[in-house]
């Protein structure tokens, strides 16, 4: 019963491209979204479960089939690592696992690609996104992350959190990646539910 997607959406403009091709609007600024299903009933009593309930059946479940979806798309990305979005220690330490990292080290089984956990941090304890009316939402997050730079880090990284509505939460993240010149080329989340403008065919 879930509202499936099967176009990646260009997160710099919103449009929905076909699988297997890339925006024609953005080109160098095109960051594509790979999600499983629109942020709807059921989706989202699924992801409460998955994040509060220690429910991690939709790791296993859902990642899966995102990757057979999407899967000629993703390999032509040539990402070097997989980063999943941080919480902030805080509440990591509280609900006893971060659902992001438990995504990314789905998609690492099957794409034999490394995750980086602690190249992305979250440094300020902010109240959860989906506390904060959207328009706030960039605000509440700005300033959150930060790049945690030892050694050699990988140039291109795919991104992977639980759902992306308003976009402000992995905008925040891209920037600060790419910042430290870390080309963030796609993002994968369980969850789309923000707009979206038309299909590009």
């Amino acid at each position: 019963r879930l509202e499936r997607l099967d176009h990646i959406i260009c997160l710099s403009c919103f449009t929905l491209i076909p699988n297997n091709q890339t925006c024609p609007i953005c080109t160098k600024m095109y960051l594509p979204l790979f999600s499983h299903s629109h942020y709807h009933p059921h989706l989202d009593q699924i992801i409460i479960q998955f994040k509060f309930k220690g429910i991690l059946s939709p790791s296993r479940v859902l990642i899966p089939e995102i990757l057979t979806t999407f899967e000629k798309s993703l390999e032509q990305l040539e990402y070097e690592a997989i980063v999943p979005i941080p919480l902030h220690p805080r509440r990591r330490n509280k609900r006893g696992y971060n659902q992001s990292e438990l995504l990314a080290d789905e998609i690492a089984t099957s794409v034999k690609k490394p995750v980086v956990n602690d190249l992305l941090l979250r440094v300020k304890h902010r109240p959860p996104q989906t506390s904060v009316a959207h328009k706030r939402r960039a605000k509440n997050v700005k300033d959150s992350f930060a790049v945690r730079r030892e050694g050699s880090s990988p140039a291109r990284v795919l991104l992977v959190d639980d759902v992306v509505t308003t976009g402000a939460t992995v905008y925040e993240a891209v920037k600060v990646l790419q910042h430290e010149d870390i080309r963030v080329v796609g993002i994968i989340a369980l969850g789309y539910g923000g707009r979206y403008e038309h299909d590009a065919e």
